[in-house]
């Protein structure tokens, strides 16, 4: 009888399926493919990427089939990509303003410099790397719905960043050292002793979202959302919330 994978398991097949930044029509058919199932009896219709490759995977363990969802994702990828169609134009469009959004960013906290760091070093070289789970349960004791919501908005966003990498938006990473910045600043204002992650998760999302110019902000309703995104992805790489 074939092992079932375990939770660690289970998440590295998410992670990997996520990594390849399926679009919904090739979730769809490797759902007939492998599943063979209609895909909204296996996920709802309105789902978002990561709670369809959940779901996926999930309904994969059940049917042991779980290899085989891994290799037909590939093979549709690949074969995608030889294609030359490798985005919906719905993708191309998020990708692309998100792009503008974090570049818009880091040009705004351009003026923030490396010298900055020297008065963090211990911060800096106290981070370990804890699970990210651990992370905000135990070490940075965020509420449980801002929990989920990390969860959430951390994969979300680490699908979008990969997206937009391809279309050429390549300082991403950049950013998140500036978001680091920021974050002891805030700490040195609310100190983690005294004042809750929650409450220094807003103030550091409130700072991030008034660089941004107007025009940015006014544009796109998703810019909140994606710095949420941005900051939970600075927190998985244990560059914050490290208390």
């Amino acid at each position: 009888m074939m092992r079932s994978p375990s939770e660690p398991e289970k998440q590295l097949i998410i992670d990997k399926i996520q990594e390849m930044c399926p679009t919904t029509e090739q979730l769809e058919r490797v759902c007939r493919v492998v599943l063979k199932e209609h895909p909204h009896d296996v996920y709802p219709q309105r789902s978002t990427t990561i709670q369809a490759i959940n779901a996926l995977v999930d309904r994969s363990v059940q049917k042991s089939v779980t290899s085989s969802l891994v290799a037909e994702f590939e093979l549709t990828i690949q074969r995608t990509i030889n294609d030359g169609s490798e985005f919906r134009p719905i993708d191309a469009d998020l990708a692309n303003q998100f792009g503008n959004m974090f570049t818009s960013l880091l040009k705004a906290l351009e003026q923030m410099d490396d010298s900055e760091l020297e008065q963090y070093t211990a911060d800096i070289d106290s981070a370990d790397m804890t699970e990210f789970k651990d992370k905000l349960a135990n070490k940075a004791k965020f509420s449980k719905d801002k929990q989920e919501h990390a969860l959430r908005s951390r994969t979300e966003i680490s699908v979008l960043h990969r997206l937009a990498k391809k279309l050429g938006y390549r300082k991403y990473n950049m950013l998140k050292k500036k978001v680091m910045y920021l974050y002891f600043r805030i700490c040195d204002s609310y100190p983690a002793n005294q004042f809750p992650a929650d409450y220094r998760f807003e103030r550091l999302l409130e700072h991030l979202y008034a660089q941004l110019p107007a025009q940015i902000r006014e544009y796109y309703d998703e810019c909140l959302e994606q710095i949420t995104g941005v900051i939970f992805d600075t927190t998985y790489d244990c560059y914050i919330f490290n208390e």
